[in-house]
């Protein structure tokens, strides 16, 4: 399968680099958000995530966390607005409908 992806970036990204658009676009679009929604799976960190939850505690957005039961070594559940553990694909998809 080949999958293509476009973004249709607003104006002010066009002399960026990649990275720096893909960034600063995600940044924006998560000030024009009402909350982020962190998903979980596993105790693999995610410098990218990192940055987002910084972002977003600095703009004070509501946290909703989406965690995999099995993972125990985060700090996420502690600055969590709101945390749903799931076991399975469908658990997860149950506590998106319960947001």
């Amino acid at each position: 399968y080949e999958v293509d992806y476009i973004i249709d970036y607003p104006h002010e990204f066009a002399d960026k680099s990649i990275k720096e658009r893909l960034s600063n676009y995600a940044f924006k679009r998560m000030d024009e958000s009402d909350l982020i929604l962190a998903i979980v799976r596993s105790e693999d960190r995610s410098e990218g995530m990192l940055m987002e939850i910084g972002h977003v505690l600095d703009k004070d957005k509501e946290i909703v966390l989406l965690i995999n039961k099995n993972v125990n070594n985060t700090y996420l559940r502690k600055i969590a607005d709101r945390t749903f553990e799931y076991n399975t694909p469908n658990d997860l998809l149950n506590s998106v409908e319960e947001i």
